[in-house]
């Protein structure tokens, strides 16, 4: 399993304390005895999402959507069911077979097949979006700065800190690092993209 550079905490407005908000990869995921073999073989079926604001539940993969359609063809999909919260929800219903495609963040992903391999049983990895920035530790805009500044650097160093090794690994991370804001501004354009094409959701 690859080991990833996680982002580390930088101080943005937000209403919680700290906030994970995009993964680097979706995977879309359909049932492992379903017929489909690309990604346009599920066109005509029914993709759900998680949440409008999440990178690898909703913008990352109508980004991803984007290029397939045409003006003879501006829905891909027969049903867009959303928002489902999180990608469980999705998965559970891929068992049901009430959903057909169903984006999971690739850290998720991994971290399931590794510690609880039922949570994605019936399942196979039918496309990949490419990749984006790593998701940041934010804190809310009322967090003392020096608090921040404390996190910050307590994270930053954390795989220096031999008794912290174990802990990094088991979490599949290699180190944090600081981040700011125009790190993410791809997943904005992305966004920008989708909106300005006439492309709200996932569809």
């Amino acid at each position: 399993m690859a080991i990833n550079d996680v982002i580390c905490c930088q101080r943005f407005k937000c209403n919680q304390r700290f906030t994970v908000s995009s993964i680097p990869t979706s995977h879309l995921l359909v049932a492992e005895d379903s017929s489909f073999q690309t990604i346009e073989d599920t066109f005509g079926h029914r993709i759900s999402w998680t949440i409008e604001n999440s990178q690898s539940g909703f913008n990352a993969i109508r980004s991803f959507l984007l290029r397939y359609r045409t003006p003879e063809r501006p829905r891909l999909y027969s049903a867009s069911i959303g928002p489902l919260g999180t990608f469980s929800v999705g998965i559970a219903g891929i068992r049901n077979g009430e959903i057909d495609v169903v984006p999971v963040d690739s850290f998720s992903y991994d971290l399931m097949r590794e510690y609880a391999p039922e949570d994605v049983a019936g399942t196979r990895i039918i496309a990949k979006t490419p990749a984006a920035p790593f998701p940041p530790l934010v804190a809310g805009h009322d967090v003392d700065p020096r608090v921040v500044d404390r996190l910050r650097g307590a994270l930053v160093a954390a795989h220096e800190a031999p008794e912290l090794a174990d802990v990094l690994a088991a979490m599949r991370v290699r180190r944090f690092a600081p981040v700011t804001p125009d790190y993410y501004e791809p997943t904005l354009e992305q966004a920008s993209e989708a909106v300005v094409a006439g492309y709200p959701q996932p569809s």
